[in-house]
């Protein structure tokens, strides 16, 4: 049904407030009770609303309140056998007969009592809004707390909170949220926001039925083409939906309410990574397969995506939704090794062929997100997670573990110098320290010191067996029992080994009538070994770059006078092929290593097996050192 200018003019005096003067109770709402149409009634006509309101309440009676408690009373019960008879008795004793015609009357009863709004009150039904959301979400969840409380229009109890009318439940629910008066009646109401189309609403603004200056109710929209509001005697606050045909709004009002903040999911300085399921950064940049394993630090948020920043590096924008948290991989006091895909430290130093082979220990995580990793004992640099790897298999961090020092040992962690007797000992890791040093102990548990991983190595053998000759070292002090060794047994005697036990040797001498004892390996030099392995022809065999070499004469059979490089000098090469002019040779260390010299460039390999802790002389024809500088007389002939 489709209602005339009349008919609004009715529905005004309906659902408007209720003023409770001298104890009558009035219609607060219809502000404009007299004949005129609400076209005739201007948005700027307040003062002329308010002086109708004054004629209105003198002429609305106790009748008012006898008819209204009378209906609600009645019409639940009564809303399916509503008579005309019984309509007219209303009617009579009702205030709106002064705006409405009978006719009018009974038709809006009639209307109001056929809108069924009982199937959007399902409670199973009725989309939860969080109270703590934004303040949108909060004015519906508030609104609902009521749902099914009474219709009334008796000041104040009309403004809540166990009873409503249209205008008293929106003053109620803005002012418990908001904290904010926006008035207790329509048309106060009405200028509490920004004035659009219905279908602009969003859930929390207000909704209106006559023209502005002249509305005779008001609801809470909540989305989805519903509203809360309390419609009428003999009815609760409710949920309706909008009623197009029968009870269309007539315009909505948009409120200045706080909006949701959106939910961020990460904070400044998360770790993160990139998921797979990206493909580029906000703009245009595709990501590369480097990009989904680094591990970047969120700087903010930016109105297009996510800051990050690779640390120490550049950083780029991408979505929220492309990202996800990266628990670190590393905690303080990991042992770790740097990636041989890793190309620098962070900043700008290139890494080193040594920075590969070392162990470090993590010390924290930077405030660039970059990892600090420190050489034990040493000094430390920042370096990406991505660019790491545990280390926690190195035998060496075991304890018992035998271990021996490495060439690159020089000093123990401290100040103190890495000696000879010290490089040709074995030791066992007695303790792994907390700043990453390794506390290590003599095999025979005399003395110990803390050095570092990077300077020990798996124990040393010095390959000496069952019937090799030896002789004791000049600093050799003690048997393996701590028995004192004399000076005879370190200046004259040779022994033969019985047996090798882990680093003992069992030894006699035939000078000593058979006389035996145990010996710690460090201790023994060898002599000679006892089965003497038949010579080997190395010049057809094995090879060496002699002093005459510098380039190749065609390097891997393709390039040609290319420079011959340190390690390459020092290679022992086995012969390939060789005519008359050149020689084909390939490394025995480095397989992919191998190309063409001239005959004179090379010469026999030495047949030798010295390895590091061995005791050396020079042969008298040595002339320099491997730096070019001249080997005096001295060297030669008195030192060891």
């Amino acid at each position: 049904m489709k209602f005339n200018k009349r008919v609004s003019l009715f529905i005004a005096a309906f659902f408007s407030l209720i003023i409770v003067s001298n104890n009558h109770v009035v219609n607060a709402d219809v502000f404009e009770a007299s004949s005129q149409s609400s076209e005739q009634i201007g948005d700027n006509k307040i003062d002329s609303k308010r002086e109708n309101s004054s004629i209105m309440i003198e002429q609305i009676t106790e009748k008012t309140t006898e008819s209204a408690q009378q209906i609600t009373s009645n019409s639940s019960s009564d809303k399916d056998t509503l008579t005309d008879d019984k309509i007219r008795e209303f009617y009579k004793e009702d205030s709106r007969r002064n705006v409405m015609t009978f006719e009018q009357y009974r038709d809006f009863i009639k209307t109001m009592q056929r809108l069924d709004s009982s199937a959007y009150n399902n409670s199973s039904l009725i989309t939860p809004f969080a109270a703590t959301g934004s303040e949108r979400d909060q004015i519906i969840a508030e609104a609902r707390k009521h749902l099914g409380k009474p219709y009334t229009r008796e000041n104040p109890t009309r403004l809540g909170p166990n009873a409503f009318d249209c205008s008293g439940l929106v003053y109620y629910v803005f002012k418990q949220v908001t904290g904010k008066d926006i008035g207790n009646v329509t048309w106060t109401q009405e200028y509490a926001g920004t004035m659009i189309s219905v279908s602009e609403a969003k859930p929390g603004d207000l909704i209106f039925w006559g023209t502005r200056g002249s509305t005779y109710h008001v609801a809470i929209y909540i989305g989805d083409n519903q509203y809360i509001h309390s419609p009428d005697y003999g009815q609760t606050v409710s949920i309706s939906p909008i009623w197009w045909n029968d009870f269309a709004p007539s315009f909505a009002i948009r409120m200045n309410l706080k909006e949701a903040q959106p939910v961020q999911k990460f904070k400044t300085n998360d770790r993160v990574k990139i998921k797979k399921s990206a493909t580029q950064w906000v703009g245009s940049s595709n990501l590369t397969a480097y990009d989904y394993t680094r591990i970047l630090i969120v700087e903010s948020y930016q109105s297009n995506g996510v800051k990050v920043r690779i640390p120490g590096e550049w950083a780029g924008i991408i979505k929220e939704q492309d990202l996800e948290k990266s628990t670190p991989a590393f905690k303080k006091g990991d042992y770790v090794k740097i990636k041989r895909s890793a190309t620098k430290w962070v900043g700008s130093s290139n890494l080193s062929e040594v920075d590969y082979n070392r162990t470090y220990m993590v010390e924290g995580i930077n405030s660039n997100g970059a990892i600090t990793i420190r050489i034990p004992g040493s000094w430390a640099g920042n370096i990406r997670e991505e660019d790491l790897e545990e280390d926690s298999t190195n035998p060496l961090l075991k304890i018992g573990t035998k271990v021996s020092f490495n060439e690159n040992a020089v000093k123990w962690a401290g100040s103190s110098n890495i000696t000879y007797d010290d490089m040709i000992r074995s030791y066992k890791v007695s303790k792994i320290n907390d700043n990453g040093t390794i506390y290590i102990r003599t095999i025979d548990d005399a003395w110990g010191g803390n050095t570092t991983i990077n300077d020990l190595m798996p124990m040393r053998s010095n390959n000496i067996d069952s019937n090799d000759i030896i002789k004791l070292r000049a600093a050799a002090t003690n048997w393996a029992d701590g028995q004192p060794i004399n000076i005879e047994n370190k200046t004259t005697r040779s022994f033969i080994v019985k047996e090798r036990k882990d680093h003992k040797l069992h030894i006699y001498s035939d000078a000593a009538s058979g006389w035996s004892a145990w010996i710690y390996d460090w201790d023994a030099v060898l002599e000679r070994k006892h089965k003497i392995t038949p010579e080997i022809d190395y010049t057809k065999k094995y090879v060496v770059m002699n002093e005459n070499s510098t380039v190749w004469n065609a390097y891997k059979g393709v390039s040609s006078n290319v420079k011959i490089s340190l390690s390459e000098y020092d290679s022992v090469y086995k012969i390939v092929e060789k005519n008359s002019e050149s020689t084909k040779i390939q490394s025995t260390s480095n397989s992919s290593v191998f190309g063409w010299v001239r005959n004179n460039q090379v010469s026999a390999a030495p047949n030798n097996s010295i390895g590091r802790g061995d005791m050396v002389k020079l042969k008298a024809s040595a002339s320099k050192w491997a730096n070019g500088e001249n080997i005096n007389i001295d060297n030669k002939t008195t030192r060891t």
